[in-house]
């Protein structure tokens, strides 16, 4: 795993993004063979969908990694219909191909002209398609199926073939979840692919499965492959997909890779960034709102858990940032704390970010059953511009003083307070803007389950955090079960009942083990989903979750294993700080805004590939290509984008007077 980080624990942006990765070596894929010197292909996908799982969990990708596509919905009266006008034309005197590759709801998807339209172009100008989701069937190069029905909890294997051609980042293994054992997940018909193929045809295995009930030595069968004919490729799918699914999110950067041939404009990369909030500072500890008797002893990290923490940090080559608020120091005594000694000793091991001196919370004025107040007229009042202040000056100050590096920029709230939290706090407190422009802060901190987009707070952009079902009051398993059951049972199972209304309570987790057994493969798997979907928003927990049990090393633990387990060694995880993630966010907001409006285009003739702004306006724009592409025009010097996968890939700034233009390498 890659932390990313110089001494001072930041990079710059051109650092962050030149040098993220150690490019691994691999040999160069040759020119797709599509790129013809008369002929300009615009790239761009075509997606025809009928509203299918399949189709929707590959344009969810696209989303991701910002591929410009165009959507044709054939449930509307209204589409355009798919004619050799719509699909290609001429432009300066060459043919285009309006698109790079085409995905298809089914083979069946269209009326038959359109589909001859549709196989013509894709003849003329050798474009890839994928065929979705479909049965196994001799229009796709497949027999009958050998097997067909749920395969919730299996786990499917890539092939060699798949690995040599756009499936370069996996090392084989993809898994299947099994959420909930009394519903069917996924679905798909495993078979063969069709003997006696006519001359010219084939069907090249990419995803195989076992087949359930056959033999311990049976061959496995396809639920994916190539179906070449007619001089054409189509990616055959027979397994479900669905946008929330692992193995769709481990198998659809795969299939955007080889239908593009591993040339697009678009960037993928997986993170893991996890902040432990509270450090220096004690949690409430958990006790159930029906309980009688005193609050019980609050949570504290001891000396122990700080060197645990870097012994886990080092081991696994990952950062945990520390978001911590110094008052907690100050309170125990200071200097002769023995948590603060532990800190201090292991500063330099430590990324660490400002998290208010005393966690006060800085949105409305509050009385003492945590309401909000209002003055005589009604008004609602807010804590002061100079307290806000005072919050984020005073923990900078004892950072400094104590030696400690961090990016004075960021910043963490106390319970993300001071930004919006509908319905609590319908807008932002009047007083944070002012405060965090008068120091300087350029990054906060929001709760992605309240707004998952970012946006401006005066000179300050907000970075979503996934909040973990680790809560910040338990620092022990049996705690955690307890906590767990009260929120997802019902009242007749003991519970708080609030799951009845939604109807989605859960059976009371029962057993010293139920954690171990349930919450730590549940929230590994709900991580998982956003560490591969490009996501470089943080995770967020508590100190109270790394003392006492340490109960999030064991989600953490698993989330790494089953990492390594599906993804090659070549394919590092990163581990973005606040500044980092919050630039990718704004680069992708930035180009999906282009690319809607129309201001960027990209093409590629023969060997080079050309982004172009049209705009007054420049942009970042994200490439992906075959490794030895040189780069030139936007950005010079830079002869080698970053290695990533089975390819390179990075950004560039595009603006109407320097194109970017990616040359591609040759056999």
């Amino acid at each position: 795993m890659s932390k990313d980080r110089n001494r001072s624990g930041r990079r710059s942006r051109r650092g962050w993004l030149a040098a993220a990765l150690a490019a691994a070596a691999l040999v160069a894929a040759p020119l797709p063979a599509s790129a013809n010197a008369e002929t300009q292909i615009d790239m761009k996908l075509l997606v025809i969908t009928d509203g299918r799982s399949n189709v929707g969990a590959v344009t969810a990708t696209l989303e991701q990694e910002g591929v410009p596509y165009t959507i044709v919905d054939t449930r509307d009266a209204n589409r355009p219909k798919i004619t050799e006008a719509f699909l290609s034309d001429t432009v300066g005197g060459r043919p285009r191909a309006k698109f790079q590759a085409v995905v298809l709801a089914d083979e069946n998807a269209l009326p038959q002209a359109e589909l001859t339209a549709l196989t013509e172009f894709e003849k003329e100008f050798e474009i890839r398609q994928l065929i979705a989701y479909t049965w196994a069937n001799p229009a796709v190069g497949l027999g009958p199926a050998r097997w067909s029905g749920t395969v919730d909890g299996m786990t499917a294997t890539v092939t060699p073939a798949a690995i040599a051609d756009g499936f370069g980042y996996l090392n084989g293994r993809v898994p299947f979840d099994n959420l909930n054992p009394t519903v069917d997940e996924s679905y798909a018909a495993v078979a063969d692919p069709l003997v006696n193929l006519p001359a010219g045809e084939s069907f090249t295995p990419l995803v195989t499965m076992p087949v359930p009930g056959a033999p311990a030595n049976a061959a496995p069968g396809v639920v994916a492959g190539v179906y070449a004919h007619d001089g054409r490729e189509d990616l055959v799918l027979t397994v479900t997909l669905g946008a929330q699914q692992t193995h769709a999110r481990v198998l659809a950067h795969g299939i955007v890779e080889w239908l593009t041939k591993g040339v697009y404009v678009g960037y993928w990369r997986n993170f893991l960034s996890v902040h432990i909030d509270d450090v220096l500072m004690p949690n409430a500890r958990w006790q159930r709102p029906d309980s009688v008797g005193p609050a019980p002893e609050q949570i504290r990290m001891v000396p122990a858990d700080v060197e645990h923490l870097v012994r886990w940090q080092r081991d696994n080559n990952v950062s945990l940032d520390v978001a911590f608020n110094a008052k907690g120091s100050t309170d125990a005594g200071g200097a002769a704390d023995p948590l603060t000694k532990s800190v201090l000793a292991n500063k330099d091991e430590l990324r660490w970010l400002n998290h208010t001196w005393g966690h006060e919370y800085l949105g409305c004025q509050r009385d003492a059953a945590m309401s909000c107040v209002n003055d005589a007229n009604g008004k609602r009042q807010y804590i002061s511009q100079n307290t806000i202040s005072t919050q984020i000056s005073q923990n900078v100050e004892w950072a400094a003083k104590n030696g400690v590096s961090m990016a004075p920029t960021e910043l963490v709230t106390g319970e993300h307070s001071g930004l919006r939290s509908v319905p609590k706090e319908p807008i932002d407190n009047p007083n944070l803007a002012a405060a965090l422009k008068a120091n300087k802060i350029g990054i906060i901190a929001s709760d992605n389950s309240l707004e998952k987009a970012s946006r401006k707070i005066g000179t300050a952009l907000t970075l979503p955090r996934h909040p973990m079902n680790i809560f910040y009051n338990v620092g022990t398993r049996m705690d955690e079960v307890d906590q767990y059951n009260w929120i997802y049972t019902s009242k007749a199972d003991g519970g708080s009942g609030n799951c009845e209304a939604s109807s989605s309570c859960i059976p009371p987790l029962v057993g010293a083990d139920a954690f171990d057994k349930h919450i730590v493969p549940v929230e590994a798997r709900v991580m998982l989903g956003h560490m591969i979907t490009n996501d470089p928003r943080p995770h967020y927990v508590h100190q109270s979750n790394i003392t006492e049990d340490r109960i999030l090393y064991p989600v953490l633990d698993t989330v790494l294993a089953e990492y390594r387990a599906i993804y090659a060694n070549h394919v590092t995880l990163l581990n973005p700080t606040m500044t980092e993630a919050s630039e990718l966010l704004e680069d992708f907001n930035a180009w999906r805004a282009a690319v809607r409006s129309g201001a960027v285009r990209a093409y590629q003739i023969g060997d080079r590939v050309h982004v172009v702004n049209d705009s007054r306006r420049a942009v970042r724009a994200p490439f992906t290509a075959p490794r030895q592409t040189r780069v030139s025009g936007a950005e010079r010097g830079l002869r080698v984008p970053t290695g990533y996968g089975p390819g390179v890939s990075g950004w560039a700034t595009v603006d109407s007077r320097s194109p970017l233009t990616l040359r591609l390498p040759r056999d």
